[in-house]
Order: structure tokens, then sequence, then C-alpha cells
């Protein structure tokens, strides 16, 4: 004898609100949601793979019941082909990102732009300084300029076309000429020297600590004031004044001689 569950009747067609038709489970009422809900902490289980067709959503519901709001994922509307995609093992860390290997398998991913301290780099490379579009955020573009900046970090070379320092009236104030150019220039000493690290053998140049008691206005120190480089570009206006000096000197001198 058949069991009644419901209004239906176990063995026949009808189960409940539900139909039944070969494989295919269908609802009697039109637009009525089909739930399944095990009793306690029970998971609905398949031993077999899921597929849902025409683009129709996999749901994840929040927290309400029934459910008023969810995130949603389909497939796209012409799958070239089959691919699975295979999760990690762990939950990951925070900031990383899923990324796959092209096989369809993910794994996390750090995406933040990472940092080597290239001292001594490979002979053979050269490294563009990287130029940027974006001034906050985010970089949305990445321009390199491989003919005309060049960074080469085995000897610390940076080489480019044409070097331009920002020198208008309108960007300074507190301007006052330059005195004893030619004295404090000849208080320095030229010397060469071979850099310990290798990277330059019998290179010209000045001492920066040696500099420091002369010009320091034109020496570079680190946070505890310890002088460590020289900008050499700033010598120009020293020079400058250094050759006016001597040629008024060698005026000077031709007239005491034709006088």
């Amino acid at each position: 004898m058949a069991r009644r569950i419901s209004t239906g009747v176990v063995g026949r067609n009808v189960l409940g609100a539900l139909t039944t038709e070969n494989n295919v489970i269908a609802s009697v009422v039109t637009d009525q949601d089909i739930l399944l809900q095990p009793s306690g902490q029970g998971d609905v289980v398949s031993d077999a793979d899921l597929l849902l067709f025409n683009q129709q959503e996999l749901r994840l519901g929040d927290t309400q019941l029934p459910t008023n709001n969810y995130v949603a994922m389909k497939a796209p509307s012409t799958v070239g082909t089959n691919y699975t995609l295979t999760f990690p093992d762990t939950a990951g860390t925070t900031g990383y990102v899923l990324t796959t290997n092209g096989s369809g398998t993910l794994t996390w991913e750090n995406v933040a732009v990472q940092v080597g301290d290239d001292i001594a780099g490979d002979t053979s490379s050269n490294y563009y300084p990287l130029m940027t579009s974006s001034t906050s955020g985010g970089i949305t573009e990445v321009k390199i300029v491989s003919s005309k900046l060049i960074y080469d970090p085995d000897i610390g070379q940076l080489s480019t076309t044409k070097f331009v320092e920002t020198s208008s009236i309108t960007l300074k104030e507190n301007v006052s000429p330059i005195e004893n150019a030619l004295e404090s220039l000849s208080k320095l000493v030229g010397v060469t020297y071979d850099r310990k690290d290798g990277s330059a053998k019998m290179e010209a140049g000045l001492i920066a600590e040696e500099v420091d008691k002369v010009l320091p206005n034109v020496v570079a120190k680190d946070e505890d004031g310890n002088p460590y480089g020289i900008n050499y570009t700033k010598f120009s206006a020293y020079l400058i004044e250094a050759v006016k000096t001597l040629s008024e000197e060698i005026k000077e001198l031709k007239r005491d001689k034709y006088s």
C-alpha cells in the first residue's frame, strides 16, 4: 500500500507541491521556490557534479530567510571550452588575490609591487626609471623611455640625453651674489680614487667631508648631519664667479704691463 505524504502519494508522480517525471523534479505552483531543508545542522550533500543550465546563477544569500539579498555567480553566455577552477586549500592572507596558473589552478598572490635592492645588478641588463600618469592611488599606466633614460645598477650610473634643474626666479627668494668664489674653489682638492665596491677605478672627484668645510651648501648630508654626497652641478655658479674674478685680474695685469 502506498504511504501518503502531504497532498501526494509515494509511488505516484505527485509529492506534496512537487511533481516528478523521469529524473525531473518540478514545483506544481508557478514561480514557487523548492527548498531543501535538512533538520538542525545537516547539509544538502551531492556526490556528483551540480550543473546549472542557461546561465542560471549560483546565489549565495544573506542571513534573512527567505533571502532578501544575495551574491550571484554565473557562466558567460558562451564558453569556448570546458575548464575547471581549483581553489587553494587555505583562506589566503589579507591583501592577497586569487590568480591562475593558466590551467585553472588558483593560488593566493600578493598584488603589491615587489621591491628588490639590486645594489649590483646583472651587468648585461639596463633598468629604465619608471614614469606613470598616476599622481595618487594605484598605478594605472606605466611608461619607460628606453633610449633616453637608463639606469645601470651594476655601477650606479644614470644616463640621460639632457638633465634640467628648475632655476626660475619665480621659484627663488633671498637671492644673493656669490662672493670670494675663486678663494673658496682654491681651497678644494681634486682627487682620483677607486670605489670600495669595485664599481669604478680611478674616478675623479672631491671628498664630501672636505668640501663641507668650505662649501657646505653643495654637500648632501644624512639625517645625522654626516656628509655623504656632493651636488656637482651647483659648482657651476662658483666656477662662473671665479672665472669673472680671474678675468678681472688678467685685465688688471695687462693694464699694469702696458701702462
